[in-house]
């Protein structure tokens, strides 16, 4: 099972991703991660959540935005 765990420093966030199950929980809220996102690069930067080209957005939506498909293939 791979399972990632940070804590950002300074920022208070605190970020599960687990490619197995297809969730990531950031301060305590359960997001599932849809069937079209790839796990296979996942990044963490600044509480913010980068998977498979996609965004975990505030708001809890996965979006395909230019930055996460930079961190997916850089």
């Amino acid at each position: 099972m791979a399972k990632n765990s940070f804590n950002i420093g300074g920022t208070g966030v605190s970020i599960l991703i687990n490619s197995t199950a297809r969730v990531v929980i950031r301060d305590g809220k359960t997001y599932e991660i849809p069937y079209y996102v790839n796990t296979n690069t996942t990044s963490t930067i600044n509480g913010n959540v980068y998977i498979g080209g996609y965004q975990l957005t505030k708001k809890g939506q996965w979006k395909r935005t230019l930055k996460a498909l930079w961190y997916h293939f850089f």
